[in-house]
């Protein structure tokens, strides 16, 4: 049953008073959830939470957002060390629905943020976009730029389009959002860089997977991410920017990642005594191997790992030269 809300005052998104614990885990089980998935994170890691401290995810009443306290938001130590494992994506769905829109309408300048060592960049830059990008982890950035892409080592609010060439045509988050602790200020300030009439892509976690299928991910819990996103979500923060929804997308949700999500919940649950799903492994195995062969993905849209929307800053494009 959910709980009154404590601590936070105020929805991330909409400023609502209106909210309630939906779930709570303590910085013991958090531990315990990434040591079972296979990340065997160090205490300080966790900081500045410990292993007493409630980790508290939040429900919005009034605009159904779902968020964490963002003081809990991952260190520089948090990262140093779940990269040592490995995190960068060589290849996401969101990449190649970017660089078709990119290249429907024309764009000739990309900021990533969050570039990592320029993954998506090197598509774009193949696809004939000049390239930038935001990485504030060093080895990342150093990576990015040793291939020709111009990058900015600095958060995205304190850069200037001077810093990019006088501004770009499209500015692109890719799993970004999720780990910011004010998502509003942080697109705000993508705004900002972008030129009248240009785009920002956003992808994020998609919480109906993340939360219905898979609830015990570490990874959607602090310090890895601060805010749950859902198509409604991204529509009230338009609202709230005075930007406009022009496209949007989402992963299927296939056979293998089904799979995964099943075995993963049977493995994560029970390390914090919690209910893991009626079902073997080897249950599981046969029962999305009837899922892809009856082509379920196609019966249940925006169900996948990720979601992504298109914003438009509104006014007409500048002219360019």
């Amino acid at each position: 049953m959910a709980q009154p809300a404590s601590n936070i005052e105020a929805c991330l998104l909409c400023g609502s008073c209106e909210l309630e614990v939906a779930d709570q885990l303590s910085g013991k089980e958090v531990i315990a959830l990434w040591k079972a998935s296979g990340r065997s994170l160090s205490a300080e890691a966790l900081l500045p939470a410990n292993e007493n401290t409630p980790v508290s995810l939040y429900h919005c009443k009034s605009c159904g957002f779902r968020f964490y306290d963002p003081s809990l938001m991952g260190s520089a130590r948090f990262y140093e060390e779940l990269m040592a494992g490995g995190y960068y994506a060589g290849e996401r769905p969101e990449f190649r629905f970017t660089l078709r829109f990119a290249r429907r309408n024309a764009a000739r300048q990309v900021l990533d943020v969050g570039c990592g060592d320029g993954a998506f960049l090197d598509l774009a830059k193949a696809a004939g976009l000049q390239t930038y990008g935001v990485e504030l982890n060093a080895a990342g950035a150093e990576r990015a730029a040793r291939k020709g892409h111009q990058i900015v080592s600095k958060p995205l609010e304190k850069i200037v389009a001077g810093d990019i060439g006088g501004g770009v045509d499209l500015i692109t988050a890719f799993q970004v959002v999720e780990h910011v602790p004010a998502p509003l200020e942080f697109v705000s300030a993508a705004v900002n860089l972008v030129r009248q009439g240009g785009w920002i892509v956003i992808s994020v976690p998609n919480e109906f997977r993340g939360f219905g299928l898979c609830p015990y991910d570490p990874g959607n819990w602090p310090p890895h991410h601060i805010t749950r996103w859902r198509f409604q979500d991204f529509e009230r923060l338009a609202d709230r920017l005075g930007l406009k929804i022009v496209g949007h997308g989402s992963d299927h949700l296939d056979g293998a990642t089904l799979q995964d999500f099943i075995i993963a919940h049977n493995r994560l649950a029970p390390a914090i005594g919690r209910k893991s799903y009626p079902v073997s492994d080897s249950a599981a195995r046969t029962l999305t191997w009837f899922y892809r062969k009856l082509g379920c993905k196609y019966f249940v849209p925006r169900l996948g790992r990720s979601i992504y929307v298109i914003l438009q800053r509104q006014g007409p494009p500048e002219k360019m030269s």
